[in-house]
């Protein structure tokens, strides 16, 4: 049996494989073309990087003070009001 052009045009088409991910850390085997190149921040993404850390900073440290400054309330007061 011969395969008709019919037959042939309603085969799927195989899906494209898809690419595997490497991490940077288990790479010191592979082929230079296969690793992943890290690449450094740019002056604005750093920026942004060094905000993000300060303002975490200052959040961890005002709850910090806040806990120090205000007492815990009583539970029976709580439920008076």
């Amino acid at each position: 049996m011969s395969l008709t052009l019919e037959h042939v045009r309603r085969k799927s088409p195989e899906k494209p494989r898809r690419r595997v991910k490497f991490s940077n850390e288990n790479t010191k085997d592979l082929q230079p073309s296969a690793r992943k190149k890290v690449r450094k921040l740019t002056t604005k993404q750093k920026l942004i990087k060094q905000s993000f850390e300060l303002r975490k900073k200052f959040e961890e440290l005002s709850s910090e003070w806040q806990e120090k400054l205000f007492d815990t309330v009583d539970i029976n007061v709580l439920r008076e009001s």
